[in-house]
């Protein structure tokens, strides 16, 4: 879905590619699965089709860039038969690192992460998301945060770890959009992973210092 985040950075990196005169093919889960699909069918059988599809494919290919919590089995792939084409990895928010936030938060009592989550997220989701990053030929993040713990927990290589601008244009923050003193924009939906808990915490610590702060 081009409304997503995913899918919308997707869309664009593709009508970018293609405005420099490249053929791109968008792949998603119907793709390949075929049909609607359960969750676990996303995470535990589309990467292991993804890669099948790819190396079948590959000879369309040059590169290939993938979510990193779909490309760990392609990227096995790529170790064992290096002609297959380079993969780069997209992280949207390292899976990994993130867990590891919420379950902080968790003990500081502004986050929640349910045992399922506790359970499931170890065990079929952040081995493969790692795992991608540190095959991939080179990585693509969002923050310098997200850049250091590819590089100092991941151990992957700085000179194949590019940090990318992504989200919010320039004048976005010019004085007449923007009350620097009193003003806070969220973007984002009311989810755990994207701060729905964490939020009201520091904007409630905001107010204090500053009583007329505004939220948005």
């Amino acid at each position: 879905s081009s409304t997503t985040g995913m899918g919308k950075w997707a869309h664009r990196v593709a009508e970018a590619l293609e405005q420099r005169g490249h053929r791109v093919t968008l792949w998603f889960d119907r793709d390949v699965l075929g049909a609607a699909s359960s969750t676990f069918a996303t995470i535990v059988v589309y990467p292991i089709q993804l890669a099948w599809s790819v190396v079948s494919r590959r000879g369309d290919f040059d590169a290939v860039i993938v979510h990193e919590p779909a490309g760990f089995w392609y990227g096995l792939a790529r170790a064992v038969m290096p002609s297959l084409p380079p993969l780069i990895a997209m992280c949207h928010n390292v899976e990994s690192k993130c867990f590891e936030q919420r379950l902080r938060g968790a003990r500081g009592a502004y986050s929640t992460v349910p045992w399922s989550t506790r359970i499931k997220q170890p065990l079929f989701r952040n081995w493969q998301a790692n795992g991608t990053i540190r095959l991939a030929d080179h990585v693509l993040c969002l923050s310098t945060e997200d850049r250091r713990y590819v590089i100092d927990t991941l151990r992957q290589r700085p000179e194949r770890v590019t940090r990318i601008v992504n989200g919010v244009a320039p004048e976005d923050f010019t004085e007449a959009a923007v009350d620097r003193e009193a003003s806070v924009l969220f973007v984002g939906g009311w989810l755990e992973v994207k701060g729905a808990r964490l939020l009201p915490v520091i904007f409630r610590r905001l107010r204090q210092k500053l009583g007329h702060a505004q939220l948005t």
